[in-house]
């Protein structure tokens, strides 16, 4: 995993901690990611984490590659969203 998942992967856990009120661990996380190709260059990356009473949180990044600016964050739990922010680019 490069710095920038990781960096990612450290936002993922600060969020679940001040919104969603889960204090979760690094190692626990699982980090993809894919690229977009467009007039811009995107990468999407999918974060996830599953605990011990089978609930699945999800959050999706886009982000642009050449200024790492997140362009869209998305999270769901279960399958289902349960929060977005849209960012300005």
């Amino acid at each position: 995993m490069g710095n920038r998942e990781e960096w990612l992967v450290r936002l993922f856990c600060r969020r679940m901690k001040k919104i969603f009120c889960q204090n979760i661990v690094e190692t626990d996380v699982c980090c993809t990611s894919s690229e977009v190709s467009t007039v811009i260059d995107y990468t999407i990356y999918t974060l996830s984490y599953s605990n011990d009473k089978g609930e699945h949180w999800s959050a999706g990044f886009i982000v642009k590659k050449d200024t790492w600016n997140i362009v869209l964050e998305l999270w769901s739990k279960n399958g289902e969203a349960i929060a977005y922010e849209l960012y300005e680019s």
